[in-house]
């Protein structure tokens, strides 16, 4: 008698195993979803973030807008979620943040310029200062999105099934015969 109500226990207790599996792994599945999305508004709001800095360099900054001593919205949002989701960035933001300050520090430095001297309308990027900072950001954009991509588990898809790398140079890799 009692192996049969022993049975009948572990009979009953498969469906409830089965419902509190079930239930853990849709909840695990729910918040991959929400991290995955997560990050996807990180990068989404990085690159918006590098855009924005391309297109100040085109513009005096009298002209924008916007409160010129706020960070822009596309970077108080990379902030926002990173803080939320992301805590393993944020030594990288707090450069990302000490950079932008710098960069437009050197903006504003070369706004009174402008003013001054009008034949300097815009910011040069070939100016080694903006340019060494700029390029100092961008790279660590683009450290923060691949880093962002691996914590959501997107890698970048190479190349399958080729026997070497593509060449996109723009050079054909054709050569012409000899006396031809």
């Amino acid at each position: 008698m009692n192996d049969f109500l022993l049975a009948l226990a572990a009979v009953a207790a498969v469906p409830l195993l089965w419902a509190a599996y079930r239930w853990a792994y849709s909840k695990g599945r729910q918040q991959w979803r929400q991290r995955r999305s997560q990050g996807y508004r990180v990068i989404h709001a990085l690159n918006s973030y590098s855009a924005w800095l391309d297109l100040l360099r085109s513009e005096a900054l009298l002209d924008q807008v916007q409160d010129q001593l706020a960070w822009p919205e596309a970077l108080l949002q990379a902030r926002e979620i990173i803080h939320q989701s992301f805590p393993a960035l944020s030594p990288q933001l707090m450069q990302l943040l000490e950079g932008d300050s710098r960069l437009m520090g050197l903006m504003w430095q070369q706004e009174l310029r402008r003013l001054t001297e009008p034949a300097e309308l815009f910011v040069s990027a070939r100016e080694p200062d903006y340019q060494q900072l700029r390029d100092d950001q961008e790279m660590l954009i683009q450290e923060m999105i691949s880093r962002c991509r691996e914590i959501i588990g997107d890698s970048v898809q190479g190349w399958r099934r080729t026997d070497e790398e593509f060449d996109f140079s723009g050079s054909s890799g054709y050569t012409r015969p000899a006396g031809g």
